[in-house]
């Protein structure tokens, strides 16, 4: 059955393309960054899925922490985050998920700066 005019597939996939960080990205955390994502191509209803942001292990894919805004949206094509105080200095990927689909960034450098600096 065709949808009636103006309306659009629930689970059309959208994929934004995270342009930074990029793999030449040093952050330290506590350091407000810019993360910044394509929104070309990008369908009239891109605000209808809340979407979040997650810095994600790059080895096994599992969540080190949420950095999501409240009130963001994927129209902006970018968002300012302050880096969270990881545990560990070390490789990342961030991931931009928006319901069941999403992208993540290259792997990345997170650095946290020595206490006794």
């Amino acid at each position: 059955m065709p949808l009636p005019e103006g309306h659009r597939e629930r689970d059309s996939i959208y994929t934004p393309w995270i342009i930074t960080p990029s793999q030449e990205s040093v952050w330290d955390t506590g350091a407000y960054e810019e993360v910044i994502w394509s929104i070309g191509n990008a369908p009239p209803d891109i605000d209808q899925c809340p979407p979040s942001l997650y810095i994600v292990d790059p080895s096994d894919g599992l969540l080190v922490a949420n950095v999501s805004a409240n009130g963001f949206t994927l129209s902006a094509g970018r968002l300012t985050i302050q880096v969270p105080d990881l545990y560990y200095s070390g490789k990342y990927r961030l991931q931009l998920l928006c319901g069941k689909y999403g992208s993540t960034s290259q792997i990345f450098t997170i650095n946290k700066p020595s206490e006794s600096e």
